[in-house]
């Protein structure tokens, strides 16, 4: 099929006085693939160019795409979550100066999962598998901060969907929102609200603040009936009662779900990771942990090794992961996301699936901590007898 897209990205540069967009995308061409680009003030025209005068093989077009995007990372660039995203000023890229600090969360196993389902004090809510993003908006100001509070993009209409909401009480626009949600390709799930207009609510029970995200959302969706703005926002349902979470947790497991999320209904927000237990827990359905990549596998296939840190801060090496076509090749030092079977105790992860760069993490979060399953090779021998 002609002109299918194998892989895009956008990247964009807004040091000093720049806001200059660069786009790339391999798109086929018969049987063999394109590498066109464009580049341009963001908001004005882009000039349109071809890396390829003639197709070429998927190989060598990915490595083409691979050497723009670390050619454009190096000078100033950084990669947009989507088409016509929305970025925080570079000047705003300090941790010290977030409007927001998330509030993080341990991890249960299944045996305190099923007894937080059987816990009155507790809700849940399905976790989702995207990428964490607060937001401030208003209409004449857009603030936005990943996980590790650095300031960071997210896709226009999701802005402008925010920017449409009319206050539930009022019926007149709401001049200023302050929420935590989840960037899922082009939508952003919402999970939780700090402020409204003038009203800050961090210190209200969270079922209060659950049911005024939800109630802002669902009642703007069905006021707006087939408004399609709205499309790019949704709240994430909260589940009360043992039979509706236990319900929710089957069919979130059953259809592959990342995993679900135990909240207490008192709790008031806090900012930061508790050392252990918490008011808001996590179990996840499938093992990931954020990995450092340590550079291409040297074995001519396009894969990267990847490490992870000891207790005592040391490299540990653990296998190496295959890096999708519809991917950049990560550089050495990137921080990637991988999920997997499970790890060998002393070895490799097992089924490595790479879901792609970390922006949102830290090196120091690449610990070996992060790994919960571990076999050990008489675990795995007797796994081979079954």
């Amino acid at each position: 099929m002609n002109n299918q897209t194998v892989a895009k990205v956008t990247l964009h540069n807004n040091t000093g006085n720049s806001d200059k967009i660069y786009e790339c995308v391999v798109v086929r061409s018969g049987d063999l693939y394109l590498v066109n680009t464009q580049n341009g003030r963001r908001g004005g025209s882009m000039t349109p160019r071809t890396k390829t005068k003639t197709p070429v093989s998927l190989e060598a077009a990915m490595k083409i795409f691979d050497g723009l995007v670390k050619e454009k990372k190096a000078d100033n660039y950084y990669v947009l979550e989507g088409d016509n995203a929305v970025a925080t000023p570079a000047a705003s890229n300090d941790p010290t100066g977030a409007f927001h600090q998330p509030q993080l969360l341990n991890d249960i196993d299944r045996d305190a999962a099923l007894a937080l389902i059987e816990d009155d004090d507790w809700v849940m809510e399905e976790k989702m598998d995207g990428k964490r993003i607060a937001v401030a908006i208003s209409p004449s100001e857009v603030r936005i901060s990943n996980k590790s509070a650095r300031a960071c993009s997210m896709p226009a209409s999701i802005v402008t969907a925010i920017q449409s909401l009319t206050s539930v009480e009022y019926f007149g626009p709401v001049l200023y929102v302050e929420a935590d949600g989840e960037l899922v390709g082009g939508k952003y799930h919402v999970f939780d609200i700090f402020a409204i207009d003038g009203s800050d609510l961090r210190h209200l029970p969270y079922e209060t603040r659950a049911a005024h995200y939800a109630k802002l959302i669902k009642r703007n969706k069905a006021l707006a009936g087939g408004n399609s703005v709205l499309d790019a926002i949704e709240a994430v349902e909260t589940f009360y009662g043992t039979a509706a979470k236990r319900a929710a947790f089957e069919r979130i497991e059953g259809r592959n779900g990342e995993g679900v999320v135990f909240k207490r209904r008192d709790m008031v927000y806090a900012p930061g990771r508790p050392n252990s237990g918490g008011p808001a827990l996590k179990f996840k359905f499938k093992e990931s942990s954020t990995a450092i990549c340590l550079g291409d596998s040297s074995d001519g296939k396009r894969s990267i090794r990847l490490g992870l840190l000891s207790s005592e801060g040391e490299m540990v090496n653990v296998g190496k992961v295959t890096v999708p076509p519809n991917q950049p090749v990560p550089q050495p030092n990137d921080l990637v996301e991988v999920q997997y079977l499970y790890k060998y105790q002393d070895g490799a992860l097992f089924q490595p699936v790479l879901l792609g760069i970390r922006d949102d993490q830290n090196r120091s979060d690449c610990t070996l901590a992060q790994v919960k399953r571990i076999k050990t090779k008489v675990d795995s021998d007797m796994d081979d007898d079954k």
